[in-house]
């Protein structure tokens, strides 16, 4: 049964195409409310550096603009506590769900788990999409004998194995409830400092343009050329991904066949099998991680490794789009900026 209202919650999935959870809101109410809040705990955290904060006013204002194209008021902009906005939020507008995707940081975690309580108490219900992040949800797919897998090439062999759900297109319409909208700010007042020199735009319009000119001219030498860092003539994609502002499960199912396709697919299998871990192992998270759900380390794991462990990453931002490996792979937390 449709209600009239849900909100859309957006935080690592700021995208219109192929967006599992935008979807689920507007199948579930004739209006939806899309909503991001800048979340106090994390602004004021090392998390954001000026490099990722310049990244992400850009694909919140490419949001906004792509919503109000399709008849939505635009992106509804709060600061605060998310649970806490959130909530409020659906009390003004009368949302009887909440549709936000999946996350396994534990700080995401906790969020979650804060927001479902108040909307508990509101008797209103939080609609969690665990397969807008990932191609792979974690937990899905698992050895006999264990919750989740320590070693990639078995996981691969599974992943690849597992059937994909339909690549879904962007709603065509969108009609939302009258709040007030409040601003995106400027990346210099959200972050103060200095940024790279040429950082790449972000959003999903920019997103969308390096994802077809990749898959149209260089995929199929990944395979040759992704580890030569001096050649860089990988997808530059990766922080895109991070914020989500493309679709993991849209690449694979565009990358094709060929054999840079493939190698460029399995890097993507590393993205879902890094998550996997984090959500079975929060543990693996440091102090410096925990209380922000990522920044200044990474989780990683190799084939032949049995356990997962927090590294600090080694790797110098790159001199031109200032990303930490971010044109120089897609594996999951490459996009840690310095």
């Amino acid at each position: 049964m449709r209600s009239s209202t849900a909100i859309a919650l957006f935080t690592r999935d700021l995208r219109m195409h192929d967006n599992p959870t935008l979807q689920g809101a507007v199948d579930s109410a004739e209006q939806v409310l899309p909503v991001f809040v800048l979340d106090d705990a994390i602004l004021g955290s090392a998390y954001l550096a000026p490099n990722r904060a310049s990244f992400l006013v850009d694909a919140l204002r490419d949001l906004d603009e792509s919503l109000k194209q399709r008849g939505a008021e635009g992106l509804v902009i709060r600061r605060g506590d998310t649970a806490r906005e959130v909530a409020a939020l659906a009390d003004e507008v009368g949302a009887r769900t909440v549709h936000v995707s999946g996350d396994w940081s534990a700080y995401a975690q906790s969020r979650q788990r804060r927001l479902e309580k108040l909307l508990a108490e509101r008797n209103r219900e939080l609609v969690v999409h665990g397969e807008t992040l990932v191609v792979v949800p974690p937990g899905t797919v698992a050895p006999t004998d264990k919750d989740h897998f320590a070693v990639f090439t078995p996981y691969h062999r599974r992943w690849a194995d597992h059937p994909q759900r339909p690549v879904l297109d962007p709603p065509r319409r969108l009609a939302s409830p009258h709040v007030r909208m409040g601003r995106i700010p400027s990346a210099e007042t959200m972050c103060p400092g200095d940024r790279a020199r040429h950082l790449p735009a972000g959003g999903e319009t920019a997103g969308r343009r390096r994802m077809q000119a990749w898959l149209q001219s260089s995929v199929t030498a990944y395979a040759d050329h992704h580890d030569d860092l001096a050649g860089d003539d990988t997808s530059r994609m990766s922080p895109y991904l991070h914020f989500g502002c493309l679709s993991p499960t849209e690449l694979v199912a565009s990358a094709g066949r060929s054999r840079g396709a493939l190698a460029f697919v399995r890097q993507l299998a590393w993205r879902d099998f890094n998550l996997q871990l984090l959500a079975a192992r929060p543990e693996v998270e440091t102090s410096a991680t925990a209380g922000t759900g990522g920044g200044a380390t990474r989780t990683t794991s190799s084939p032949g490794r049995r356990d997962a462990r927090a590294i600090r990453s080694s790797t110098p931002p790159c001199s031109s789009c200032g990303w930490r490996a971010g044109c120089t792979t897609v594996a999951a937390w490459s996009w840690a900026a310095s």
